[in-house]
């Protein structure tokens, strides 16, 4: 799924709780947005950007990306053409896309790291509404994570490795006991092993089968010593010597590995 930064129109943040009342009629027509940013009541971002959305409360927490995509990742169930017609008649009239779609994407412990790492910056807004729910937005616009965002969200391939708490399957099948290394490659469990640097080896030299790929990114998790994480590079530099790699500590929790290839 190709999902993207944009510049976004949002308001002020020293008047986020005057101009939320406000929105219904801001977003009736362009000239109530243009009125309303001449006013610095709303204001247009210079550039491009992610940006990170958090509301917690009861029942929980949840966090997601607040990107563009192009329309075509839309097409499917629920939507009519009528729906379309609208929503293009609204998108054409404002220059904007006023109301948000929900979409989801498979679960990527890079993809968590990536979040949590911008949520541990400071928030453009942090606002509570009156069922006790609280909203916060972070920006995300360095280049460098923006690129790492890019990357998670799109085509790259990722996989992790991790210890079944439970019995249960594999993909193929095959049984998996509490205590197996598991090998998952986008979201399937595809190998299973009793050792982490067996394991992360041949959920990789799987991947490169099936569509070779150039670059490697690979964190350690909190439980992967050192040592033990240079093994685990050495080990894929002499099984896939044409693969560059890019090793970090992620410090991730219940992860020893976790990698994209692209």
């Amino acid at each position: 799924m190709k999902a993207l930064p944009f510049p976004c129109i949002r308001p002020a943040q020293d008047r986020v709780l005057e101009a939320l009342p406000q929105m219904g009629g801001i977003l009736r027509g362009n000239d109530a947005l243009r009125d309303a940013i001449a006013d610095g009541l709303m204001l247009k971002d210079p550039g491009a950007a992610y940006y990170v959305y958090e509301c917690s409360g009861e029942p929980g927490r949840v966090t997601g990306v607040v990107a563009i995509c192009p329309v075509g990742v839309l097409a499917g169930d629920g939507a009519t053409p009528a729906d379309a017609a609208a929503a293009a008649r609204t998108i054409a009239e404002l220059k904007v896309q006023p109301r948000p779609v929900t979409l989801v994407y498979e679960a990527s412990p890079v993809m968590d790291i990536i979040l949590g790492a911008a949520k541990e910056g400071a928030s453009l807004y942090a606002v509570t509404d009156p069922a006790g729910i609280t909203h916060r937005v972070w920006e995300v616009k360095r280049e460098d994570a923006v690129a790492a965002m890019v990357d998670a969200i799109s085509e790259v391939r990722d996989g992790e490795v991790t210890r079944a708490v439970r019995d249960s399957s594999a993909s193929d099948g095959s049984p998996i006991h509490s205590g197996d290394v598991m090998g998952i490659i986008a979201g399937s469990i595809d190998v299973v092993g009793s050792d982490v640097k067996q394991v992360t080896l041949d959920c990789i030299n799987h991947m490169q089968e099936e569509e070779e790929g150039d670059a490697l990114t690979i964190l350690a998790g909190e439980e992967l010593s050192d040592e033990a994480f240079q093994e685990i590079v050495d080990a894929i530099e002499e099984a896939q010597p044409d693969l560059e790699i890019d090793a970090h500590r992620g410090e991730q929790p219940l992860y020893p590995v976790i990698f994209s290839i692209e």
